[in-house]
């Protein structure tokens, strides 16, 4: 495509401004390649310095500029939204965990003040159990933990969070009536009953185990220990359910089987 001297010059200044930030220009070129859409921001706002990490295959990529709406909307594989309609990325901080006990690799998000794992532990431990006793479910959901053996199974580095923890993680993001929505996985649940992950958290509906050797709600309920008992045979821990948007509390016989999800030690 051949452009008159004048636009050529306004794309040269943006594609400069671009260019100031590598990263946000090497995303930009990374995601027309993929073939996804580009969403040039026109609201005056600075440019947001953004890291790989915050987006995967279908997430969309949101770059800011000031102005030139209508030279940028030639570029193949760069279309606009109304400006109403502007939604800018959530940048999440994530990484890894490597657990040495037996070498998986867990993505980590930080959340507030908090380093969290993204997904559910999966350490076989003496008394741990694969829902259904299925191996392959445990490569989904993780597996599932009696709360003596939560307390004990976390990575060198990271601990079971406490209940005060978890109502930090739901204070961060707003209050627990809408962080069910906000951290459970963009797929995964009952009926349509998926979250936004808007954190990177992945919260997956991994059921539980009760004393009978029953395994319940693979799909519908997620469950997690905290480390906070409540009273000598029970504990306290968090769920959440495909047909609601909060993250519950409550306590439970300790004997039951739940998800671990590990914090890191350090404060971030």
């Amino acid at each position: 495509m051949k452009y008159e001297a004048k636009e050529l010059a306004m794309l040269e200044c943006e594609i400069s401004c671009l260019e100031e930030n590598l990263e946000m220009a090497k995303l930009a070129k990374n995601a027309v390649e993929r073939k996804q859409k580009v969403f040039m921001c026109i609201d005056g706002r600075k440019q947001i310095d953004v890291s790989e990490e915050a987006f995967n295959s279908d997430t969309y990529l949101y770059l800011q500029i000031k102005e030139f709406k209508k030279y940028f909307g030639r570029l193949e594989g760069i279309s606009f939204i109304a400006e109403d309609e502007i939604k800018l990325p959530r940048i999440i901080e994530s990484d890894s965990l490597r657990d040495p006990r037996d070498g998986r690799i867990y993505k980590t998000v930080k959340i507030g003040k908090q380093v969290w794992m993204a997904g559910n532990l999966n350490f076989e431990s003496e008394n741990s159990k694969c829902y259904k006793n299925d191996p392959a479910n445990a490569e989904i959901y993780g597996r599932l933990y009696t709360w003596d053996e939560a307390l004990t199974v976390a990575p060198p580095g990271w601990h079971l969070p406490t209940d005060a923890e978890w109502t930090a993680l739901t204070d961060a993001i707003g209050g627990e009536a809408n962080a069910g929505t906000l951290l459970k996985s963009a797929s995964g649940w009952d009926s349509n009953g998926n979250g936004t992950d808007d954190y990177g958290f992945t919260a997956l509906p991994a059921g539980s185990r009760n004393t009978h050797s029953t395994f319940y709600n693979v799909g519908s309920l997620g469950y997690w220990w905290s480390a906070t008992q409540s009273d000598s045979p029970t504990a306290y821990y968090r769920y959440m359910h495909y047909n609601n948007s909060a993250v519950g509390r409550n306590s439970r016989n300790k004997a039951l089987s739940f998800s671990v999800r590990c914090v890191q030690e350090t404060v971030i």
